[in-house]
């Protein structure tokens, strides 16, 4: 399975925000993606009482946009989009719901 480029990596780094990342072991995160230690990143959750979940690049099996937006492996690669009851299900998983 392709890792994400660090092109992609970069691009979401700069953009901040918060986003949902699965990874490989099928657990769901959601936060803002910052630069951990060496190869590592961070994903800094939106509540307050949570230091965040340490992770390489190659354990990243997806990353959404609050969108819906899949976002590809490469800069030029294919675009999808989640419907909102999938979505809904992947911000569940990661312990949060939509008010």
């Amino acid at each position: 399975m392709r890792n994400y480029s660090q092109e992609v990596i970069n691009f979401l780094l700069n953009q901040g925000g918060n986003i949902i990342v699965t990874l490989r072991d099928n657990s769901v995160y959601v936060g803002t993606l910052v630069p951990g230690y060496g190869s590592h990143y961070r994903l800094i959750p939106p509540t307050i009482n949570d230091g965040g979940m340490g992770f390489s690049r190659s354990d990243i099996k997806q990353i959404v946009l609050f969108n819906g937006l899949i976002f590809p492996k490469e800069m030029s690669g294919p675009h999808k989009i989640l419907n909102i009851l999938e979505l809904n299900d992947l911000v569940n998983k990661a312990g949060y719901e939509f008010i």
